[in-house]
């Protein structure tokens, strides 16, 4: 079994692990039931998020945040990285909800990837689906198509909750995408591919209407029970944070999931063994991907992959004491190593990048 090192380590403990290790350096917030219960038309999932992102001051800056709330007798958890420039920051949040659902005992993860594109996008798909409707009233159940007259987006989420024949016939947002919207997907998916994310495309994932804007994500997984399920929603966030005063000049996004343990916010991970540090874009690229094999060598291991600058990342390594350093540059990059630094003594070295976790681990 893949995680099977970590058998006896706690869930929550092993949460905190991949959060820190994916940048998610402070405790989560404590979403509360009231903050749950503002937008009771929405789903659990959707729900988490929103109130995750107005659940603190305005972010004004690249902010990562995470929250936690009590659900039955597990725990909803929910990410966001708000005010990005950097497309990675998708990535971010997709790997580490699959991380945690990977330790969580989940298997055979598929990421979705839907859009529902701009403004523009929209406007088009609302024009197809008031097509749809009336070309295929008699078929769709009164009650959907009487909605469909004031509310076609309404309606169509209703139908695909419904099921049925019918939905193969739905028009699909992401044939309908301007071309800046329809740009913006096809990057995500090449930086999946980039970062080794497996995706499918999933034309009809539903928007959760106030909180999802253009990219949509959904990870279906395997259950500990064996059975197939969406396990984890999200997407992104921009027209949700811009209502809350969220006023940075990035994007935001963000994912919401569910684990059957109780979490425990309050406790810490324990002192940091590596700092991961990249110069350059494709450095960023490669120092995502070493993060996984970091953390799952129990390298307690953090990263500023969002940072603008090499000082503002050897600032964060200092402040967090990092014992050692992992810097990849563009040489690195290229030749699939890492410069290990032992901040103590200042000595460093190069080692060859998929030898780097078992490297840490001795040490």
């Amino acid at each position: 079994m893949k995680y099977e090192r970590f058998e006896q380590e706690p869930l929550d403990r092993a949460i905190i692990r991949i959060a820190e290790a994916y940048g998610f350096n402070v405790p989560p917030v404590a979403l509360t039931r009231k903050a749950l219960q503002e937008d009771l038309e929405l789903d659990h999932n959707a729900r988490a998020t929103a109130a995750l992102v107005r659940a603190e001051p305005a972010a004004k800056k690249t902010t990562l945040r995470w929250g936690a709330t009590r659900r039955g007798s597990g725990t909803t958890l929910a990410f966001a990285v708000l005010s990005s420039r950097h497309a990675i920051s998708h990535a971010i949040v997709v790997k580490t909800a699959a991380s945690i659902l990977e330790r969580a005992g989940y298997s055979e993860l598929v990421v979705g990837v839907s859009s529902i594109g701009d403004h523009e996008s929209r406007r088009r798909f609302t024009r197809e689906l008031g097509t749809f409707f009336k070309k295929h009233g008699t078929a769709v159940p009164p009650e959907i198509a009487k909605r469909a007259h004031t509310d076609p987006e309404g309606a169509y989420r209703d139908l695909l909750a419904a099921g049925g024949e019918l939905v193969e016939r739905l028009p699909k947002p992401i044939d309908h995408l301007s071309e800046q919207s329809r740009k913006t997907m096809v990057d995500t998916l090449h930086l999946f591919e980039s970062v080794g994310i497996e995706y499918s495309l999933e034309p009809h994932l539903p928007a959760a209407r106030g909180v999802h804007a253009e990219l949509l994500f959904a990870i279906s997984a395997v259950g500990p029970n064996g059975s197939r399920v969406i396990a984890a929603t999200g997407g992104r966030l921009d027209e949700l944070a811009k209502k809350t005063g969220i006023t940075g000049p990035g994007h935001s996004v963000g994912l919401a999931l569910t684990v059957d343990d109780v979490i425990d916010p309050e406790r810490p991970a324990g002192d940091v063994s590596c700092f991961v540090i990249h110069v350059g874009d494709a450095a960023k690229l490669k120092s995502f991907a070493l993060l996984d094999s970091l953390w799952q060598a129990n390298v307690a291991v953090r990263n500023a992959l969002l940072a603008d600058s090499l000082r503002e990342q050897m600032e964060e390594a200092r402040r967090l004491g990092a014992k050692y350093i992992a810097i990849i540059g563009q040489r690195e990059a290229i030749d699939n190593t890492v410069i290990i630094r032992n901040v103590e003594t200042g000595a460093q070295h190069a080692v060859p990048r998929e030898r780097i976790a078992a490297t840490l681990a001795r040490r």
